[in-house]
């Protein structure tokens, strides 16, 4: 084999692993970007959608208020409760109905006594008497308690609350308020432009305080209530508003996001087969008379490939050699573009205000960022050299190891609660979200 085969051999087999290697690095960097960038996306929709959730919950309140705050209504009852006249009963229950056909949203209004008992109601089927179950609803007005959403599609999904009705400081009475909750399906049904899996997810407890998922089957399928249960894995964004009870998620499946990756490597593919065929045709006509150019080409993809990703190749001539030249210094470019996007995302883990880690099942932390020493007090070196248990309130031990035994079956953490101990001895309430990863059992 002569000394110009020889050239071209080592010519191609530099160009094609040069590429290969840029075609690498190329890939796992644009599967960050793309993925950071996919999440960044989730999470301005989740903001969004957390919005409107919210503005849909305190229209819910603002309504239920307005029925409470009738001077009438306490009037004709305060009237009944005094003389059992049953003309009073006729007005509440005028006054009910009035509020119903004039609010759209309400279904129906059912008036209780101060002992439980059913007056009158208007609308839909009234809520059985008796005193309500308290124990299952919370306060998120004055005098308002929340009774959650029940329901199992989109015809018969409601919203339940109980305002009691007060007259010169004396409770009259309660009236059970049910809302038509249709707003927080169309909001799951909102096309987010993410695919065919993209889609809002609103969470809520059911009365046995199980999960369940309100969302959409497929693209123009029905809501409905179904239970939780473990599907495809997902990119995705978590939101909750912890006074209505519910929790709202957006995602898109994992692989149909990697669509614009796979296509993205496909390209890359032939890219590298058509530069290296192009290689080899060079190589073959004008081995000898390029050496020099191409050995410095090669050269400048090995500093790349050790770190030195501001390193080009020195364009020369209009010629196959030049042109060479140029199409590898843009395939730099993107390269030293997609590595500096790498470094902005590595540095949100260190400079976010959120105490953001990583831990392992046996209860130690293996990463932590800054802000848990802005937050607690302890140095980095004190929160990983023992066990993160040491540092929780001996009243929440129980439930916090409760937790990572959770977490090490593969159940995520959406909102979990304890008290940890700072550096000067006070206790720090703190919320976690936590998500195990099953390969390496990280959290």
């Amino acid at each position: 084999m002569d000394i110009r085969t020889k050239f071209v051999f080592a010519l191609v087999a530099v160009a094609l692993g040069s590429m290969a290697v840029l075609g690498v690095t190329l890939y796992r960097e644009a599967e960050e970007a793309l993925k950071d960038g996919r999440l960044e996306q989730l999470e301005g929709l989740a903001e969004s959608n957390m919005e409107g959730l919210d503005q849909i919950f305190r229209g819910w309140i603002d309504r239920v208020q307005l029925v409470a705050s009738r001077t009438q209504l306490r009037l004709s009852l305060e009237e009944f409760n005094r003389t059992g006249d049953p003309r009073a009963v006729e007005r509440i229950t005028r006054i009910l109905r009035d509020a119903v056909e004039a609010v759209e949203v309400i279904e129906n209004l059912t008036l209780h006594g101060p002992d439980g008992s059913f007056i009158t109601s208007a609308g839909g089927e009234p809520v059985p008497s008796g005193e309500p179950d308290r124990t299952s609803a919370f306060p998120v007005a004055e005098g308002i308690l929340y009774e959650g959403v029940t329901g199992t599609g989109s015809v018969d999904l409601r919203a339940g609350f109980l305002a009691n009705l007060v007259l010169d400081g004396e409770t009259l009475g309660h009236v059970h308020v049910r809302l038509n909750a249709r707003g927080i399906l169309d909001l799951a049904e909102k096309d987010l432009g993410l695919g065919e899996s993209g889609e809002t997810i609103i969470v809520t407890m059911d009365a046995q305080g199980t999960p369940r998922l309100l969302h959409r089957l497929g693209p123009g399928g029905p809501e409905v209530w179904e239970l939780a249960e473990p599907g495809k894995e997902v990119w995705a964004a978590f939101r909750q508003l912890p006074e209505a009870g519910l929790r709202l998620v957006v995602k898109v499946d994992r692989e149909e996001g990697r669509i614009p990756l796979m296509d993205f490597r496909e390209r890359s593919i032939r890219l590298v087969l058509t530069l290296g065929a192009f290689a080899a045709l060079v190589g073959a006509i004008l081995g000898i008379r390029f050496s020099k150019p191409i050995k410095e080409l090669a050269s400048v993809a090995d500093r790349i490939r050790e770190g030195t990703l501001s390193a080009r190749a020195e364009e020369t001539g209009e010629d196959e050699v030049g042109f060479l030249s140029r199409t590898f210094n843009d395939m730099a470019d993107e390269l030293e573009e997609q590595v500096t996007l790498l470094r902005e995302f590595k540095n949100y883990f260190e400079f976010s205000r959120d105490m953001l880690c990583i831990a392992g099942p046996d209860a130690f932390f293996k990463r932590v960022n800054p802000a848990f020493e802005k937050t607690l007090g302890w140095a980095t070196e004190d929160l990983m050299s023992q066990s993160f248990l040491a540092f929780v309130h001996p009243e929440d031990l129980e439930k916090t190891e409760n937790e990572i035994t959770r977490l090490a079956h593969g159940l995520p953490t959406i909102s979990f609660q304890n008290r940890y101990r700072t550096a000067s001895g006070a206790y720090k309430h703190l919320e976690w979200t936590a998500h195990p990863d099953e390969e390496s059992g990280l959290i």
